[in-house]
């Protein structure tokens, strides 16, 4: 059963989740605070708290989506359903509520500890979408896409937001450094983010045809779907660029210095090995590519050092 309930909530996914956000707390604020003896805002208590909530909400978003998309995961991957096979509805249900709950309730205890109760709303407005993403933003072509990486980014955004207070205590030299980083890295989880969900639509455009589903590679056809992947590797690819003529490459060690532009050359291979994919099978392996090509974000942050 705790095996059936870690890959109904994609534990290693979570643990990802999990990595990003210390990595932008500590890895990169934290060596800007150290420098400069300015205290975080989170304890590491606090920080490991947020965590736990910002991995409760993905959970949550993990098990909605199984429940809602049952009968077109019973038509694309029938063999990875885990729902009504080792989990019952009933039980996915009380779990994500479970989780749910332990999430607000963190959230509240954080609010309440920092004075922060203006963001409270930021747990129910995400978990809402969430529940309403299977059903409604899905549906539309643009919008559910979207959404999935918007809340990718958010994932470094929410620890740049709890810490914005000290942020701003930095020198402006290390300020614009810090800032520039962990923006570039929202916008390579925005794009990349997107970029798979693409993906993931053109392998599961069987069901969601089925379904009624508007992805883009319903609407649009699976060679424009492609062309859309293709102009947003171009923008990653300027990202990554951009960042390889910047200060904070220097800040880099040797490893993340080869790492940025081997990041590029992922990018283009992974853009021919689409230009041939065809069937369900081959989106499905570019797919888990990209997966894979998103942790190479990760090790940027930790190659980061000043």
């Amino acid at each position: 059963m705790l095996i059936a309930i870690l890959r109904l909530i994609r534990f290693p996914n979570l643990v990802v989740v999990a990595i990003t956000q210390w990595l932008i707390a500590n890895k990169v604020l934290g060596q800007a605070y150290q420098q400069e003896n300015i205290a975080p805002i989170l304890s590491s208590t606090e920080l490991g708290l947020l965590i736990f909530a910002t991995v409760s909400v993905a959970a949550i978003g993990y098990i909605v989506n199984d429940l809602r998309d049952l009968p077109i995961d019973l038509i694309n991957r029938p063999h990875k359903v885990i729902i009504d096979n080792q989990i019952s509805k009933a039980g996915a249900e009380r779990l994500s509520y479970l989780i749910a709950v332990s999430g607000f309730i963190v959230t509240l205890f954080l609010a309440a500890e920092k004075g922060e109760y203006e963001w409270l709303w930021l747990y129910p407005l995400f978990v809402g979408l969430l529940l309403i993403y299977p059903k409604q933003l899905k549906r539309h072509h643009l919008a559910g896409n979207i959404f999935v990486a918007i809340a990718c980014a958010a994932t470094a955004g929410l620890i740049w937001l709890a810490e914005r207070h000290s942020w701003t205590q930095l020198s402006e030299e290390l300020s614009v450094q810090t800032g520039f980083l962990i923006s570039l890295f929202m916008v390579y989880g925005f794009i990349s983010t997107w970029i798979r969900e693409i993906i993931k639509d053109l392998e599961d455009e069987e069901g969601d045809r089925v379904q009624g589903r508007s992805s883009i590679a319903i609407s649009w056809g699976a060679s424009n779907a492609k062309l859309v992947v293709y102009f947003l590797s171009i923008i990653l690819s300027a990202g990554i660029v951009i960042l390889l003529f910047t200060s904070i490459y220097l800040q880099l060690s040797l490893i993340g210095r080869l790492l940025a532009p081997t990041l590029v050359l992922c990018i283009l291979l992974l853009s021919v090995l689409l230009h041939r994919a065809n069937t369900s099978a081959d989106y499905h392996r570019l797919s888990q590519f990209w997966k894979y090509y998103l942790l190479g974000g990760l090790t940027i942050l930790i190659c980061y050092q000043l």
